[in-house]
């Protein structure tokens, strides 16, 4: 390790002191919220939180080909709080049951994917905590992220080849994750899941 990279390591944000923040900033918003009736207003501020490190991640992720658990950290604290919230806010242990189910199927199978090199490790956090965020308001079908994201990237790939351009590299893989998340949460408002 370079002194340069040693010096922006220390000055960099400990993902497991975010990720507790974060966690302990929503138990707080949920606390207050939910008894009062707020939940929508609980949602809303955990959700933008959650959407803007996602993005942000996705972002970097595009730029550099690594997703930084220092984002993808209190993604998940943040997902796994919401989760745990709404499960007891609704009365149904089954919200949070749904939501850990698809982040574990998620994982599992970008866990092998990443075993045999054809993904980072980072796609396998990603995806998992997406999964568990995702998988709060619309359970097992969050496992749609998976598919969605393997074909997002595939066409990503197949688009590159045709314009000529190197693949030999790993493309960046959280910017389709990302992308198919948002495509399975657009599901709940139009009631398919």
């Amino acid at each position: 390790m370079t002194a340069a990279t040693a010096a922006v390591r220390r000055r960099s944000l400990q993902p497991a002191a975010v990720s507790g923040a974060a966690a302990a900033v929503s138990a707080i918003l949920a606390a207050v919220l939910l008894p009062l009736g707020l939940a929508p207003v609980y949602v809303a501020t955990s959700t933008s939180a959650i959407v803007a490190l996602a993005i942000a991640a996705a972002v970097i992720d595009a730029r550099s080909r690594r997703l930084p658990n220092a984002l993808v950290a209190p993604i998940g604290a943040l997902a796994l709080v919401q989760a745990v919230a709404l499960s007891l806010e609704r009365g149904h242990p089954s919200t949070l049951g749904a939501a850990v189910i698809a982040a574990v199927v998620l994982g599992i199978l970008y866990a092998a994917m990443a075993f045999a090199g054809w993904i980072g490790v980072g796609d396998v956090k990603f995806i998992f905590v997406l999964g568990l965020f995702i998988g709060t308001f619309v359970g097992s079908a969050a496992i749609a992220i998976a598919p969605l994201a393997i074909l997002l990237a595939s066409a990503h790939r197949g688009l590159a080849a045709l314009l000529g351009r190197e693949t030999t590299q790993r493309l960046p893989h959280g910017p389709t994750i990302l992308i198919a998340a948002a495509v399975v949460a657009s599901f709940i408002p139009l009631g398919l899941v």
